[in-house]
């Protein structure tokens, strides 16, 4: 029984001390766990982001001393506080934030974050909020909660700032746009259109580029003093695309005065303008405008204008890019205005060359109009006259029956008188060129050169007696004579090839020699100074004839090519004239 007690005993010492040891392990655990949750706490509060716990409940359990920084909540105020009161110091409102999607998952809470992704167990996102200092940007990262022994106990998020990178993306997104569009304009500008046609693309891209309602361009009228609207994009009423003022008038006639850009808040309340087409702009529905200068330098040519229907501000850094924008213009105007002005010169010129064609062509006409009739007055007038005198010395040579010495001196020096006079005559308008064309005139010019001055000449042409248009056949001989007559002075050639071909395109000569040659550049300037007559009248012939010119030559023995091109048109009947 002793034995019975001492096990009884024993069987109690041991479930008391059963007892003793699970409570020992039980308050162990518990002061092993708030040992954890306090080290916990005390690295949360040293963490450099804003961050917070809450439990499974929703509480909040722990508040760091960034997150007070931060949210200007100190941590004795929001500890034990639940129902999304956490939330208020961002959103101004109660609302579930990453931190209770991690334990909660939710599609339209989700939704209202500008980007959020799961990165296994934890979820971060990036969110515009509500602060105590205004909107920024956030960015927070949220995870399980667990306590010592791996036991999900709530949940935990840090938040970070971010809105100055994010305005710094924002501003980069913007430059980069702004360069886009000007660089876009740029290209666009650079094709084939109508300055119309560019300046509304202009207006397109400046509505497009400021999120604006309308876009206008408003350009000077210097004889009125006013500026008047050439391009309109956004504008609905009629009186505002008629629109008219005088300088100083509005925003756009203060900018024509001052050549400086502005922003307009609100139109109507502005005391820096003037007000008396404050009723067109009303009538629009305009309230906000930016406008800029369209100028070079300080040459003004307009205004560049968007405007919106709201209260809706635009920057200075806006105003620089519209000011850009306006130089664009301004320089896209000039270039088409000194375009147009260049075409119309170009027109004027070419109208001015037509009729200085016209008259070199009856220029050369009445040249040969009057060498004709010069050749016909000695032929019929001085010629008949010696040939008359020649019959009557004969007469008299005959009547006396004996040769008389003087009377054949007389007659001899009359017949050398009348070769002479011949001649010259042929020399001024050889009489075959009218009666049987250019080619017969050549090849009878080409025969008395080698008869006269013992040069071999070469002749070729596939005219097969084709006639051209008189100012042509003559343009070309007087071209051969005067270029032969060069060789024959100058050149101490031996021979000389001639070439005459007509095709569907062009009338080519050639007259090619292998004479001792000359420096073309030095005779060229030779002849720009007064000298080397005989190659400027050439140059000149060709060229009141509408031909074009081309001389080779060098001093090494090689000889000279000139070649002379006349265009098909210069063959057309209607070139006779």
């Amino acid at each position: 029984m002793g034995d019975n007690n001492y096990l009884g005993n024993d069987d109690d010492i041991t479930s008391s001390q059963g007892s003793n040891t699970k409570t020992a392990d039980l308050k162990m655990a518990v002061k092993t766990n708030l040992d954890y949750e306090r080290r916990m706490a005390d690295i949360i509060d040293f963490l450099p982001d804003a961050t917070f716990g809450i439990d499974l409940s929703g509480k909040v359990i722990v508040w760091n001393r960034a997150a007070e920084e931060m949210t200007g909540v100190r941590a004795d105020n929001i500890l034990g506080k639940g129902d999304y009161e956490y939330a208020v110091p961002f959103y101004g409102t109660p609302r579930p934030m990453l931190i209770d999607l991690v334990l909660e998952p939710n599609q339209y809470w989700e939704n209202t974050y500008t980007s959020i992704k799961r990165e296994s167990n934890a979820l971060i996102g990036e969110n515009l909020c509500n602060s105590v200092d205004g909107d920024i940007f956030i960015w927070g990262k949220a995870a399980y909660l667990y306590d010592s022994m791996g036991r999900l106990t709530g949940a935990i998020e840090s938040i970070r700032n971010i809105t100055r990178r994010k305005m710094a993306e924002v501003n980069q997104a913007q430059e980069l746009k702004k360069f886009q569009v000007l660089y876009d304009l740029a290209v666009a500008m650079s094709a084939e259109q109508t300055l119309d046609d560019n300046l509304q693309l202009i207006i397109k891209k400046s509505q497009e580029l400021f999120l604006a309602d309308s876009a206008f361009i408003a350009l000077r009228d210097e004889s009125r003093c006013q500026v008047y609207m050439q391009c309109l994009s956004g504008i609905n009423t009629q009186a505002f695309k008629d629109m008219r003022f005088a300088f100083g008038v509005g925003i756009g006639g203060l900018i024509a005065e001052t050549n400086q850009g502005y922003i307009i808040a609100d139109y109507f309340t502005d005391q820096m303008i003037s007000h008396e087409v404050d009723e067109i702009i009303a009538n629009e529905g305009l309230v906000t405008t930016m406008a800029a200068p369209i100028q070079i330098g300080n040459n003004n040519l307009g205004v560049l204008y968007v405007a919106n229907r709201s209260m809706r501000q635009f920057s200075q850094a806006d105003l620089d890019a519209l000011a850009t924008i306006g130089n664009l213009a301004a320089v896209e105007i000039t270039r088409k205005c000194f375009e147009e002005d260049l075409e119309q010169r170009n027109l004027d010129l070419a109208e001015l060359n037509t009729i200085a064609a016209a008259l070199s062509h009856k220029l050369i006409q009445a040249q040969e109009d009057e060498r004709r009739h010069l050749a016909r007055e000695l032929h019929d007038d001085f010629g008949q006259t010696l040939t008359a005198l020649k019959i009557s010395l004969e007469s008299i040579l005959q009547d006396d029956g004996a040769p008389c010495t003087r009377l054949l001196q007389s007659i001899k020096i009359v017949e050398v008188a009348l070769q002479g006079i011949r001649r010259l005559s042929l020399s001024l308008r050889p009489s075959i060129l009218d009666d049987l064309g250019l080619d017969a005139a050549l090849r009878w010019h080409l025969d008395n050169m080698t008869q006269i001055a013992n040069l071999h000449t070469h002749y070729s042409t596939n005219l097969a007696g084709r006639r051209l248009p008189p100012i042509l056949e003559i343009s070309c001989f007087r071209i051969i004579q005067e270029a032969l007559t060069n060789v024959v002075r100058h050149a101490n050639a031996q021979s000389v090839l001639v070439e005459l071909n007509l095709d569907d395109e062009q009338l080519q000569l050639l007259i090619q020699d292998d004479g001792a040659g000359f420096d073309v550049a030095a005779a060229l300037n030779a002849a720009a100074h007064g000298r080397s007559l005989g190659l400027l009248g050439l140059q000149e012939r060709v060229s009141l004839a509408g031909g074009i010119i081309s001389i080779t030559s060098s001093l090494d023995g090689s000889g000279t090519t000139i070649q002379v091109f006349f265009s098909q048109s210069l063959l057309s009947p209607q070139a006779s004239g």
